[in-house]
């Protein structure tokens, strides 16, 4: 009865993609279904009683009426049963969500573990390998009119449908995140999967699913994190087994290709916008950080302790591996966390640093 309900409603919850979806489901039309009786038997009630009951004339006495021993007990007995009854079917599934060892006891014990990281603003979602995706990368293959529940395919006509840009899942496999921040508290969600955990600096959260249909959905952060938290979304692509195995080689390829120089400004680029771009600016506005504008090559640079370098290529790599070991003047009170970037990665961001405002390889078409 619950699910028809539900199938009347399509607007009402996103689509139902795991194994959680019914139960969760099921407990909310449940709590939603009795809060509706209630409303309107009180409501109605009282209703009824204003008009029966209304005082007919001035000097009408009304009856002295103290208290109702079986009503008293009724509309305290149960309200009391049905709220603990509301507990213990939510709090079932709940506490097997947020098991990390109940993933192992679902059918083969075949499962995935992945491993997040929340950060200003977006999410690190790293695969098996050390294989990583970013979250911003999908929001590019998006139509702009496509913001939707709908599990309709995400990419826009004439755009490269690049599989690596979204986090992946096998269908009917479960899958396990473990899950950190790299600075506020953030809140992990994938609303089709009716998962949501906070995410939290130097703590470690867990949580599970199993998807059960494929699809493209949406993953999001819960908890407001700062200016950009509406923009900290993502597209997850559930597929088949043999599609993920395709995903991960994928990835795997191109994280290992050595780029040309010609495209590594871009690739560079493409980081500081999924890393970097929330505290540093590349058109001279102040952020948590210094800008990149006219940074590269620059004398006389001076620090909190007094101290001028030169920016150049050491001081940078010392910056994004060591991020507090020499901080510019104006910007000693925030500290850095230090960014988790391999040899090729710290290439291609340099390059980008040394001209961000345009791409050198381009110069030469003017």
């Amino acid at each position: 009865m619950l699910n028809n309900t539900l199938a009347m409603l399509p607007e009402l919850l996103p689509p139902d993609a795991s194994t959680f979806a019914k139960d969760t489901d099921s407990t909310f039309m449940f709590i939603t279904w009795v809060c509706i009786f209630f409303f309107v038997a009180i409501v109605g009630l009282m209703t009824y009683y204003v008009i029966k009951y209304r005082r007919k004339s001035e000097d009408e006495q009304p009856p002295h009426i103290s208290h109702n021993l079986f009503l008293e007990v009724v509309w305290s007995v149960v309200p009391i049963i049905l709220v603990l009854f509301m507990f213990y079917w939510g709090y079932t599934a709940y506490a097997k969500m947020m098991d990390p060892v109940a993933v192992l006891g679902e059918e083969g014990a075949e499962h995935i573990d992945l491993y997040v990281n929340g950060k200003q603003w977006s999410w690190d979602i790293t695969y098996p390998g050390g294989l990583e995706i970013n979250s911003k990368n999908s929001l590019a293959m998006k139509n702009d009119d496509e913001f939707t529940w709908s599990t309709k395919k995400l990419i826009s006509d004439g755009k490269e449908n690049n599989i690596t840009s979204y986090m992946t899942v096998p269908v009917d496999v479960p899958v396990r995140l473990s899950m950190t921040s790299n600075d506020v508290i953030h809140s992990f969600a994938i609303p089709a999967f009716r998962i949501k955990k906070d995410v939290i600096l130097n703590r470690n959260s867990v949580i599970w699913f199993k998807a059960t249909k494929p699809g493209t959905y949406i993953y999001t952060c819960n908890e407001m994190c700062g200016i950009d938290h509406g923009h900290m979304i993502g597209y997850l692509r559930v597929v088949s087994q043999e599609e993920y195995g395709k995903f991960l080689k994928k990835l795997d390829d191109e994280q290992n290709e050595i780029l040309p120089k010609e495209k590594q400004w871009a690739a560079g680029k493409k980081l500081y916008l999924n890393v970097c771009s929330a505290c540093h600016s590349v058109d001279g506005s102040p952020r948590v950080g210094p800008t990149w504008k006219g940074l590269y090559g620059k004398a006389n640079y001076e620090m909190v302790d007094g101290t001028k370098i030169t920016v150049d290529d050491d001081y940078i790599r010392e910056s994004i591996l060591n991020p507090n070991a020499k901080k510019a003047k104006g910007f000693g009170a925030v500290p850095m966390p230090a960014q988790k970037l391999d040899e090729k990665q710290l290439a291609y961001l340099m390059e980008f640093i040394k001209s961000p405002e345009q791409d050198p390889n381009k110069k030469s078409e003017k």
